[in-house]
């Protein structure tokens, strides 16, 4: 039909660019595989924001969408970032019980507050109790909460081992010196 107006396919065919395969062979790698350092500031909080989700999802047993919902997230943003950690059985989705997505954690190691890439939820779970543990210890003083991560040893997403921070003295330091510098006051004692 094209032929009988003088016009082949191919010439009113729009032309891809050279570079069409290679950008989309880069776009098909799912976000959730990408690494925490090539993510936008964006895509970063997002990011935090469904692993937030993810992790509501394990605990409570409640749905995707009720939980994307209330958190104020697309569900399509909770699938893109989450893909391949979740499933769908029976019209629902649920959580795999680990997974390997890139987060920045905290943590206090050697006297000093810092921060360290890790890439399972396992270990970031690990951290998150050793905070919560922190927390408890400035509160009540009971130096027993940090005992059992005397011989814990955290490997980040570079397999770099790190050690956590278990004298209290030196937490206490940090804790000082972290509630200094929200308050503004960065003047020096000599």
């Amino acid at each position: 039909m094209l032929r009988l107006l003088g016009e082949s396919y191919m010439a009113t065919r729009p032309k891809k660019p050279l570079s069409w395969n290679l950008a989309n062979a880069r776009a098909s790698k799912p976000i959730s595989h990408q690494s925490w350092s090539s993510l936008s500031l964006k895509k970063k909080e997002r990011r935090v924001h469904c692993l937030q989700i993810l992790r509501l999802m394990r605990t409570t047993k409640l749905s995707l969408t009720f939980i994307s919902k209330r958190l104020e997230v697309d569900v399509r943003t909770v699938k893109l970032h989450l893909k391949g950690y979740i499933f769908k059985k029976n019209n629902r989705w649920y959580p795999k019980a680990i997974d390997h997505i890139e987060r920045e954690r905290i943590i206090y190691e050697r006297g000093k507050i810092g921060s360290i890439l890790v890439d399972d939820s396992r270990v970031a779970s690990t951290i998150g109790e050793y905070l919560n543990d922190v927390k408890k210890v400035l509160t009540d003083g009971d130096v027993s909460h940090l005992k059992k991560y005397k011989k814990i040893r955290i490997s980040d997403a570079f397999g770099k081992i790190h050690k956590l921070e278990t004298r209290i003295e030196q937490i206490k330091e940090i804790e000082y010196s972290r509630e200094n510098v929200e308050m503004g006051d960065d003047t020096y004692v000599y």
